[in-house]
């Protein structure tokens, strides 16, 4: 049973949650209401899918929210109670990543993978999405859509709904495996029969006595093989021997010959270092004077850091009085500029501009508000006809004209004063703003003549210290000059002794060498006499040598002829062999072919009768439950039942007649109207739904009174509100028939929404 749906931003939905009961439930609402949409969530909850998606006739993101605001997300949340158990499956779309979906028992989650969610629906529900679409979900306007089809079409849509499409599919396979298994051994008969076997046999014994014999010649080549290749290991070896051993004498006297010639060499360079004449006492002063080199390099360095600060400060004190008597110039000349005399004046003439300023503002302030006054005077003195606003006296005519003119002409002299009161005081406030700016010039320059005030005095004090660090400069230069000399000389000295003392080491390195060459020299000697190898034993080992790898070469290439030729003999013998081997399986093959078309021929026999004797029970089934209902849905009695009818190649859908007290069965097709065959059709589906998902209780129908009459909508509410109900758990009814808030019992919601403005739609309940 289905308990409730909560819809968020699903299609014309903002959110809406829809509480179910058991028996009859009506979706009311005109076209464009979201209707049909509640039903496609039931079944893109449990299954993830409904007929327009799985068409594609929409996308997953039509079903999002677009108006009269774009949503980036939707989702279905679906209530359902099976087997006392409540369940609780979630989906939801998003525009920018994948689809996720929940399914929880009691809390707990059970999977959170949409397609493990709806296997596990399938599962629970005993039904599939295919069932579901076929057998309880019907589509809006689509009662009697099989009517409509081909024979064809409605024999395989009915199949499909009845599940014997299985069975169609097996007998279509099972001839096909039985013509391509015909084919098949009468292309081996035929291929069998052209070929000569025994020929071929023929041929493969000469192969084998052939291929015996090379066996034979190959065994005696690989032995005279391994004796040429042990005699040719043996003198290899020896000639080897004895190439080393030559190589090596020579390289010994040619090492004796490079340490004569190094020996002489070193004692022609040690004489000439020893003609030099150096005392060896260079060594013993070389440490006293590197030290006394790197004193005189650290005074040097000192004394360059103190002539560089000397210089420093000295081009320091230079830049100071260089600026010092800049400032005594612009001191004498800001001397001339500034009077401080001037200062009273200035301030007297700013403090009068700004009084006379203030007083013209005044006048123009007391000015304005005459101008008021007066005017409110005249406005009351024109609406007053007879009398004085002021004094209440009566007024002449003449006399209120004249008094009207006087203030008139005191507004225009008031006003006049005010402008020129502006005009006056503008200029007061020019001369004002001219007398300030030239007071702050005058300060700022007499200020500037107090900072040069200790000039001269600075100036002097400057000069005595350049005298005195100038005189401490010439000091320091005379000292690093001095110390720089001294160090270059020294410098110049300690090169020649390193010169002298290299000379010593390499003199002695020299000696040192000469020893180690003559004991080399000796040895070397020695060992060179002790080899006894000559250039004409190794000719004549090198002869023999080659001779017997020429007898193996000769060996080798008769090995490799025969190989190949037996090869392809090898090769002539799996290609006859592997032709017989053919032949015999082919036969086998024939054999085996001809059992198994018997067998496949009684399969498929035996499948056709299985088809139809379920065919047979099920159509019965469906009819039983058919006449049931006919009696309850039908409001008339010309049609005193329907059946389906199961044909060889279609399935009808046919009426009982009775005329001139002749009873018969026409196609409801070829006689009914199209409120009759709806009917018959909404009759049929609920016999399809009971008989095929006999464990789920439920049936969806979308419009369900298209094309049936008021008679026939009067039955329908009969129905859905005594018959219907009793035989299954739950109905949906999506429709816009008013009549269809009748049925008893029933939970009616009102679907509404303001199209023309795009609105969500809302839900009430009737």
């Amino acid at each position: 049973m289905i308990k409730s749906i909560e819809l968020r931003n699903w299609k014309t939905h903002k959110s809406s949650t829809i509480e179910f009961r058991k028996g009859v439930n009506v979706i009311l609402g005109v076209m464009g209401a979201g209707k049909s949409s509640v039903l496609d969530a039931i079944s893109y909850a449990l299954f993830g899918s409904f007929p327009d998606l799985s068409s594609k006739r929409v996308s997953l993101s039509n079903l999002i929210t677009s108006r009269p605001a774009g949503e980036t997300n939707a989702e279905v949340v679906l209530r359902f109670e099976i087997d006392g158990s409540e369940y609780t499956v979630s989906r939801r779309i998003s525009a920018n990543s994948s689809s996720m979906a929940t399914l929880i028992k009691g809390g707990k989650h059970l999977q959170t993978q949409p397609e493990r969610v709806t296997e596990s629906i399938e599962e629970l529900l005993k039904v599939d999405y295919d069932t579901f679409s076929r057998a309880i979900y019907s589509q809006q306007n689509k009662l009697d859509y099989f009517l409509e089809l081909t024979k064809a079409e409605r024999k395989k849509g009915i199949d499909n709904m009845l599940g014997l499409d299985a069975f169609t599919i097996a007998e279509d396979n099972s001839t096909s495996m039985i013509n391509q298994t015909r084919s098949a051994i009468k292309s081996d008969e035929e291929a069998l029969a052209s070929v000569k076997v025994d020929d071929l046999k023929s041929q493969m014994e000469s192969l084998l006595k052939e291929s015996r014999e090379l066996d034979t010649q190959h065994a005696e080549l690989k032995g005279k093989e391994a004796e040429l290749k042990s005699r040719c290991s043996k003198l290899g070896k020896d000639l080897e021997e004895k190439k080393v051993a030559y190589s090596k004498k020579k390289k010994l006297e040619a090492d004796a010959v490079d340490l004569r010639s190094r020996i002489e060499t070193l004692t022609k360079e040690s004489r000439k270092i020893e003609d030099l004449r150096i005392n060896p006492s260079v060594r013993e002063r070389f440490p006293s004077d590197k030290k006394r080199l790197q004193e005189l390099q650290k005074e040097v360095e000192q004394l360059r850091d103190e002539e560089r600060k000397s210089q420093r400060e000295l081009s320091e004190r230079e830049a100071q009085l260089k600026q010092i008597e800049q400032d005594i110039a612009k001191r004498d000349k800001l001397s001339k500029e500034a009077d401080e005399s001037l200062l009273k004046g200035l301030e007297d003439r700013l403090s009068t501009s700004r009084k006379k300023a203030e007083e013209l503002k005044a006048s123009s302030l007391s000015a304005a508000s005459q101008v008021k006054e007066t005017e409110k005077w005249l406005v009351e003195l024109k609406e007053h006809v007879g009398k004085c606003p002021l004094c209440e006296q009566t007024l002449t005519p003449e006399a209120r004209e004249r008094l009207i003119g006087q203030r008139e002409q005191l507004i225009a002299t008031l006003k006049e004063g005010i402008s020129e009161y502006s005009r006056t005081a503008e200029a007061e406030k020019e001369n004002s703003k001219a007398a300030e700016t030239a007071l702050d010039a005058l300060k700022r320059k007499l200020d500037k003549l107090r900072d040069y005030a200790n000039l001269d005095g600075l100036k002097a004090e400057v000069s005595k210290s350049i005298s005195d660090r100038r005189k401490l400069h010439e000091e320091v230069v005379t000292s690093y000059d001095k110390r720089s000399k001294e160090h270059a000389q020294l410098l110049e000295s300690m090169k020649g002794m390193e010169g002298d003392i290299e000379k010593l080491g390499r003199k002695e390195a020299y000696d040192k060498e000469v020893g180690e060459c003559a004991v080399s020299l000796k040895s070397k000697e020695q060992e060179a006499a002790s080899l006894s190898v000559d250039e004409k034993a190794i000719y004549a080992l090198q002869d023999e040598y080659t001779k017997v790898s020429s007898q193996l070469s000769d060996v080798l290439s008769k090995i490799e002829g025969n190989r190949k030729y037996a090869s392809g003999i090898s090769s002539q013998i799996r290609e006859k062999r592997s032709m017989l081997d053919g032949f015999e399986r082919m036969a086998s093959r024939i054999k085996s072919k001809r059992a198994m078309l018997v067998s496949m021929n009684k399969f498929k026999a035996a499948l056709v009768d299985t088809e139809a004797q379920l065919r047979n029970r099920l159509v019965n089934s469906i009819n039983s439950i058919i006449q049931s209902v006919w009696p309850e849905l039908y409001p008339y009695g010309d049609y005193t039942n329907i059946r389906l009818e199961a044909g060889k190649d279609d399935y009808s859908l046919q009426a009982n007649l009775v005329v001139n007290g002749v009873e018969s069965w026409q196609s409801v097709d070829a006689i009914a109207s199209g409120g009759e065959r709806s009917i018959a059709c909404l009759a049929m589906r609920i016999a399809l739904a009971m008989v095929i998902v006999p464990n789920l209780r439920w049936i969806i129908l979308d419009e369900p009174t298209h094309n049936i009459d008021s008679n026939g909508i009067e039955k329908l509410v009969q129905v859905l509100s005594g018959t219907l109900p009793g035989v299954v758990d739950q109905v949906f009814v999506i429709t816009h028939d008013e009549a269809l808030k009748q049925i008893t019992n029933a939970a009616v919601y009102q679907f509404d929404r303001d199209k023309g403005a795009h609105g969500y739609t809302t839900i009430s309940t009737a």
